[in-house]
């Protein structure tokens, strides 16, 4: 059967969101065996352009895990996975009507068993066009925390710096109040980068000391990391040319070293 770990049954050793993931045990079970699991019954009767997404891990093999809605297999992934990969699947033409989306494991009895996680069905959203920028006025309404320990607003004097640089907000990570060790990140909606020329990122960045940083995701991934320090306000620029022909997030991360500031 499927099951719940934190990643770490002939997994990955990690999860994408929260503490847990579900897994299908390849390793355990004899070659052919299968296992479904289906969702509760979802109302697409209304909805506009609704997709399934879902983070999947698979590290070999031939072992791969098909995609049921309505118990017909709408997608097939791939045998292996570099990392985590995010994959979507259409729903479009099932709009009208409730379904259900499953997963559906076949052992080939491997040496690492297929995971999942943060599964989400939502109407489709347009990347943003460029440019686009956000100064936190209206609080975090286009950003996605994803963890618990996260990122909020303030007006600079969160033990920060006691001003701001654009507007009346700031965004911070909350280093003084949480344990040392404990991380968050905090992402964009999709850009739209797929004709963009010379794409940069900016922003503007203050912390007073201590071995904190912060590091700024692309896709999830960790494309520059900030100094512990900086005099007073610093403007940082970080170069996305290299993401031009897709849409991309950009996002940051902040680890607590239980600091001052």
């Amino acid at each position: 059967p499927w099951a719940v770990d934190a990643g770490d049954d002939y997994g990955p050793g990690t999860v994408t969101d929260g503490a847990s993931a579900i897994f299908y045990n390849d390793y355990d079970f004899s070659s052919g065996s299968t296992g479904d699991i289906v969702s509760p019954e979802l109302d697409l009767t209304s909805a506009t352009a609704p997709q399934l997404t879902f983070d999947y891990w698979d590290s070999g093999g031939s072992d791969t895990v098909e995609v049921l809605v309505n118990g017909a297999v709408a997608y097939t992934t791939g045998s292996s996975t570099s990392g985590w990969e995010e994959i979507t699947v259409d729903l479009t033409s099932y709009v009208g009507a409730n379904a259900t989306i499953g997963f559906r494991g076949t052992s080939v009895w491997g040496t690492s068993n297929p995971h999942i996680d943060n599964v989400m069905v939502a109407a489709y959203t347009p990347a943003e066009s460029l440019p686009w920028s956000d100064s936190f006025e209206n609080g975090l309404t286009s950003w996605t925390n994803t963890a618990t320990y996260p990122w909020a607003v303030d007006t600079g004097d969160d033990y920060g710096p006691g001003s701001v640089t654009d507007g009346a907000s700031a965004l911070f990570y909350n280093d003084y109040d949480f344990s040392s060790g404990e991380t968050a990140d905090i992402v964009s909606p999709e850009l739209d980068l797929t004709s963009a020329t010379n794409v940069q990122l900016t922003f503007d960045y203050w912390d007073s000391g201590g071995s904190d940083t912060v590091e700024v995701l692309v896709n999830g991934a960790v494309a520059y990391e900030t100094a512990a320090s900086t005099s007073g306000w610093e403007s940082i620029t970080v170069d996305l040319t290299s993401y031009v022909g897709a849409n991309a997030t950009v996002g940051f991360r902040g680890t607590s070293v239980w600091g001052t500031s």
